[in-house]
């Protein structure tokens, strides 16, 4: 399936992230509003990425792909500022 090496992109990037963001808590005290900001944007992008998943495991074209992919860019971008 075409889509499935678009999945495995993301979920790629996803680890890369997480990653990212254990080094970088594990360094730096934050407060709770921000950690609670945080978990609600993950919350947010979960969401968004399971919808990726089944958009991308079935039909869709590549306009709905590309758009999707935009709002968990944009949805990424939010948690890391």
């Amino acid at each position: 399936m075409p889509g499935l090496s678009k999945l495995a992109r993301v979920r790629g990037a996803h680890a890369a992230r997480n990653a990212e963001r254990v080094a970088h808590r594990g360094a730096t005290r934050v407060g709770s509003d921000l950690v609670n900001r945080e978990h609600s944007l993950q919350t947010h992008i979960n969401g968004k990425r399971d919808a990726q998943v089944s958009l991308l495991g079935g039909k869709h074209t590549e306009e709905q792909a590309v758009a999707l992919e935009k709002e968990l860019g944009s949805c990424s971008r939010n948690i890391e500022n």
